[in-house]
């Protein structure tokens, strides 16, 4: 099948990219660009790498990529409304998750773009918000905010937000912080 602007579009079986392709296919990462069906949420786009047929066509391959994060894609999720535990958490939910201590400033931007690279490697992220909102805008409120901080009941979030990942899909879980 040959569209319009000189691209080949190859056959799978008897059927031609033009059909709709509902199945995923993990191996070769293959989707249609008519519905956009790709493995684990990704999006479906045209492949950079196209060969030349002998005819001097190209002829592309569409392929399954995972969309760029930013932060705006971190979502803050209420997880005890009563005890103002929150996190922020992005990415797709069947995959595993990385948990994101947070450093003594809080859950500031330098930590969600921390988050978002982790991420854009695949995984899923979380970072607690065991400051209930408050971020420190200096060492001296760093301090205070750290030294304040009920240890134990920051232990029981940790856990609150581990059974909620898993909970919602993610098989596994690592831990990471900074300081």
């Amino acid at each position: 099948v040959q569209a319009a602007h000189g691209f080949d579009f190859p056959h799978w079986g008897s059927r031609s990219l033009l059909q709709n392709r509902t199945r995923c296919v993990n191996t070769n990462n293959a989707c249609s660009l008519y519905n956009s069906t790709c493995c684990r949420g990704g999006l479906c786009t045209m492949g950079q790498s196209c060969s030349t047929t002998a005819l001097g066509t190209q002829r592309c391959k569409p392929i399954c990529k995972t969309p760029r994060l930013t932060v705006a894609d971190l979502q803050k999720v209420v997880l005890d409304a009563s005890q103002n535990v929150s996190v922020w958490v992005a990415g797709n939910t069947n995959r595993n998750a990385v948990l994101v201590i947070q450093e003594w400033w809080g859950v500031n931007e330098a930590i969600k773009e921390t988050a978002i690279q982790i991420a854009q490697q695949g995984y899923r992220v979380a970072i607690p918000d065991i400051y209930h909102g408050r971020v420190a805008l200096d060492q001296m409120e760093a301090s205070h905010l750290s030294r304040g901080l009920n240890w134990d009941l920051a232990i029981q979030e940790f856990k609150m937000v581990v059974d909620y990942l898993k909970a919602t899909g993610s098989k596994k879980v690592a831990v990471t912080g900074y300081c």
